[in-house]
């Protein structure tokens, strides 16, 4: 019998990192400012925390709200995944929030909740090709957040 060593990454993971890493270095902000953070409850009573892998603050108010899917989007982002940033976008009472899948329609989508108002974005980064293009895409992308984010 013979074997082989390999390495078991999670991909999900990966991509989050890269994605939060990336897009933090490009619109030049710290890690305490922008990342993954819990960002407090979905419910008064406490029991539902939020956690959304993109939050960007500036001291005490929340700025922007996004969240990072490593799967194939297409025309309609999964239901689950806009429910999810839409209570986080509710819950920090933002405008709305940024989707960002790994791979999927290169046409950002955008929809916008009724009697809620709040725009709820879509984007796919492809990760195909250079890592100069890769990041180039990702600063299309923080120009998105930075259109997004809430001035103070």
């Amino acid at each position: 019998m013979q074997y082989e060593a390999g390495v078991l990454m999670d991909m999900n993971q990966v991509f989050q990192e890269f994605v939060t890493v990336a897009l933090r270095e490009r619109l030049g902000v710290t890690e305490r400012a922008f990342g993954e953070h819990v960002i407090g409850w979905l419910d008064w009573e406490g029991r539902v925390s939020l956690r959304p892998d993109l939050a960007w603050r500036d001291g005490a108010r929340w700025m922007f709200v996004g969240d990072v899917k490593y799967k194939r989007v297409d025309r309609r982002a999964r239901n689950a995944d806009l429910y999810q940033l839409l209570a986080y976008a509710t819950a920090l009472d933002l405008p709305g929030g940024l989707l960002i899948y790994a791979e999927g329609e290169p046409e950002p989508a955008i929809h916008t909740v009724r009697h809620a108002g709040k725009r709820l974005e879509v984007a796919a980064l492809d990760l195909s090709g250079t890592l100069e293009g890769t990041l180039a895409r990702v600063g299309t992308l923080a120009q998105r957040i930075t259109g997004l984010r809430r001035v103070a």
